[in-house]
């Protein structure tokens, strides 16, 4: 992926194969979402810095849009339809807006796991435990990289260095999870989410 010459790289984060990350981003700054390796869903979520009961909503962002599908040019909206970041690019333009995060009560309920398991709500959680957001305020994320037709998740088709750009219209915190659903149910190994920082 080329990070075009007039953009300054502030800070880079990975994402741990099956693990969850946060980064801060300011408005007017761009946030690039990376499939390193390809073929891996991440879990994307954006909490307003300024009030974090305000939150990148899913349901919202599909009423306003009159979609249950992604375009670039595409603004996504908060639980109170504030535009909070602009789609700008996407190599991929395969997501999912649907799916609610992978959970230990999913893993326990359909699939009999009795033993505690990664699960991208948790990996939330613990990637955002330093702004005081509990467990249960994790709603349904943006799926990135998922394709899912008639509600079945899929093995991602996305390529290695797949990724998608989001421009901020709101300071917010972003936190991401590589999911680690296929690891658990079929043994197909995370792998890495990288988020690159960068503005004009």
């Amino acid at each position: 992926m080329a990070i075009e010459k007039n953009n300054r790289i502030i800070s880079e984060v990975t994402v741990l194969p099956g693990q969850g990350a946060s980064i801060e981003v300011r408005t007017g700054q761009f946030l690039t979402v990376v499939d390193v390796e390809g073929g891996q869903i991440a879990d994307l979520y954006a909490f307003v810095a300024s009030n974090m009961k305000e939150y990148l909503s899913i349901s919202h962002t599909r009423f306003d849009i009159k979609r249950f599908y992604l375009m670039e040019g595409d603004i996504l909206t908060t639980n109170f339809h504030h535009p909070i970041m602009r789609l700008t690019e996407d190599t991929c333009r395969i997501h999912d807006m649907s799916y609610s995060a992978c959970n230990q009560g999913y893993y326990r309920e359909k699939f009999g796991l009795k033993t505690k398991t990664r699960n991208c709500r948790s990996n939330i959680a613990e990637a955002l435990r330093d702004y005081d957001i509990a467990e249960w305020r994790i709603k349904d994320p943006l799926d990135l990289f998922q394709y899912s037709p008639g509600m079945v998740s899929m093995i991602g088709m996305n390529r290695p260095g797949s990724y998608v750009k989001f421009e901020f219209l709101m300071d917010a915190v972003v936190a991401v999870s590589s999911c680690p659903e296929f690891e658990i149910m079929l043994g197909i190994p995370s792998t890495p989410i990288q988020l690159i920082l960068t503005e004009n």
